[in-house]
């Protein structure tokens, strides 16, 4: 079935806007082909966003996710309840929803107005992202019954859709790989070569499966010369887990720095020199991992220490912009270090290389799916 070229698209998320930067870059690009666009949000934390900071409407809902996991699947589908009735009241022809948790909203909405076109923007392959087996166990057969309703799906990365394609319904959909680059920045990064201290950053959500203690153990006993920032958000019991570590080391070369907002990251990274991006090969979600922050780390000109993943490999030790390693551990993050400063890394993140790994270049691909 064919659809006309979309007029206005209703985004459904639950989560926090402020750093949800593919979905804001997703935004920008409809808004300058003409595309009416708003958000309907499940807010998890209690900072509400302001529609004048973002240029486009936000409904923004209360979802808590911290009073256990059934209390937190409660709340999102009563959120994704919510939200269906308003979308299916709205005027929107394109529902988007960002990720499992806000699906059944989009499945909701087309159950009532049938002719609405429904987008899964499918960023990870969650059900595998799940640890706890109860959990996978209650989200699959949700999972598989809202994507047999979608109409198209988009994946952040080939591996991933590769592998969604084999194992989950909906072979018979149009799925499309639209890649988390940043936006193109026109100036030039300033030369990342240190002069006196090595300023390295670990951007985004930390957890588990962020290697986030080894972390700590392993820049507590680098040369007093390199620093490390943590910058971003995760779970409070953690973060005070994380921050209580940092006390017993004693190393104030170390600190955890609240989140920005995506729109802020450049001004950011300008003050670093080297990216850090760790997943622990726990699922394929993770070993198939295509994070923002690598793209986000080669715009401002900084070199990357990552894991030695698939997609990290063909970006990273390909192009000669960083080391991949197999352990995350002092020994192989120093040497790593070592590397990039050794070989002058920076100097390989050329103009052309931002450029090929730029949103800009993906917009074309992203607005066909779209009609326009």
């Amino acid at each position: 079935m064919s659809h006309p070229p979309a007029k206005h698209v209703t985004f459904a998320y639950v989560g926090r806007l402020q750093s949800r930067g593919r979905l804001l870059k997703q935004i920008a690009t409809l808004q300058k082909a003409g595309v009416t666009c708003d958000v309907i949000l499940g807010n998890t934390i209690t900072q509400q966003p302001n529609p004048d900071e973002f240029g486009f409407q936000i409904r923004a809902f209360p979802v808590d996710e911290n009073s256990g996991r059934l209390a937190s699947f409660y709340n999102q589908m009563r959120f994704c309840q919510k939200a269906g009735r308003m979308i299916a009241a709205g005027m929107a022809d394109t529902v988007v929803c960002v990720s499992l948790e806000s699906l059944m909203a989009g499945v909701m909405a087309k159950r009532i107005r049938p002719q609405l076109r429904l987008v899964f923007d499918n960023n990870e392959l969650q059900i595998e992202s799940f640890e706890s087996r109860v959990k996978r166990a209650v989200w699959r057969p949700i999972h598989n019954y809202a994507v047999r309703r979608c109409d198209i799906i988009l994946h952040a990365e080939s591996n991933r859709r590769d592998y969604f394609k084999l194992t989950y319904p909906g072979r018979n959909k149009p799925q499309e790989v639209i890649e988390n680059f940043p936006f193109w920045v026109t100036t030039e990064p300033q030369s990342k070569e240190p002069n006196g201290d090595v300023h390295v950053i670990y951007l985004g959500g930390f957890g588990t499966g962020r290697y986030t203690f080894e972390i700590l153990e392993a820049f507590a006993i680098q040369p007093d010369n390199v620093r490390l920032d943590i910058v971003g958000f995760g779970n409070n019991d953690y973060v005070a887990k994380v921050q209580a570590r940092i006390v017993e080391l004693g190393n104030d070369r170390i600190r955890i720095l609240p989140p920005v907002p995506y729109l802020q990251i450049g001004a950011l990274l300008s003050k670093y020199h080297i990216g850090l991006a760790f997943y622990k090969n726990t699922d394929l979600n993770n070993y198939y991992c295509a994070p923002n922050k690598v793209y986000d780390y080669l715009m401002n000109g900084m070199p990357v220490i990552a894991n030695a993943y698939p997609g990290l490999l063909g970006v990273i030790a390909k192009n000669q912009v960083g080391v991949c390693i197999d352990t995350v551990d002092a020994a192989s993050i120093g040497s790593a270090i070592h590397t990039i400063l050794e070989n002058r890394m920076w100097e390989n993140i050329t103009s052309e290389l931002r450029r090929l790994y730029c949103w800009e270049q993906q917009e074309a691909k992203y607005l066909a799916v779209f009609g326009h």
